[in-house]
């Protein structure tokens, strides 16, 4: 099954990307600047996007990151071989 690489911790992801992946029983890691909040569901939790990038399996990006940082954040991604959604 493909693992997904969420990065950015947002309410969005909190609230809808998550409670989708788990229904649907697709594992995901999380990638976040907050070393306060923790999803225990996640499969591996990064504090940093690009220790992330660097170290996940997965196969497909979620950028839920402001609007200015999305184009930094997916060609980052997309050199590692991450698919973005």
């Amino acid at each position: 099954m493909t693992k997904i690489l969420i990065i950015g911790y947002s309410s969005l992801v909190k609230r809808r990307i998550i409670s989708s992946l788990i229904r649907k029983n697709i594992p995901y890691d999380v990638a976040s600047r907050s070393k306060k909040q923790k999803d225990f569901k996640a499969a591996n939790w990064y504090h940093g996007y690009t220790k992330a990038i660097n170290n996940s399996d997965a196969e497909i990006a979620y950028i839920s990151l402001p609007n200015s940082l999305h184009y930094v954040w997916a060609m980052k991604t997309l050199k590692k071989g991450l698919l973005n959604i």
